[in-house]
């Protein structure tokens, strides 16, 4: 059975010193109605960590990186394109 985590904000032990988030996180205009309730639960999670261990990889028509790791509703924008999401994701993890 799957797990969602609706209106929950998971929970990451910081026991290791090597940990990295990163938030893949749909930005496209057909998940505006949900967005406030995304944003308020990434953006807990990105408070509770360091900075430097959080990477926000927003995609819509294209994936960005989100400088700062906050989220906000004006960051909504274009068509779904999860795979620029991704590719972004992955290009990070090599970094």
């Amino acid at each position: 059975m799957t797990d969602f985590y609706i209106r929950r904000t998971l929970e990451i032990s910081k026991d290791s010193e090597n940990s990295n988030v990163i938030g893949i996180i749909d930005c496209s205009n057909s998940i505006s109605s949900h967005f406030d309730m995304l944003c308020e639960a990434w953006n807990k999670l990105v408070k509770s960590l360091k900075n430097e261990d959080v990477t926000t990889d927003l995609f819509s028509s294209f994936g960005r990186l989100k400088l700062g790791n906050l989220i906000e509703r004006s960051d909504i924008s274009g068509k779904t394109n999860i795979l620029s999401g991704f590719e972004l994701a992955f290009q990070e993890m090599k970094n």
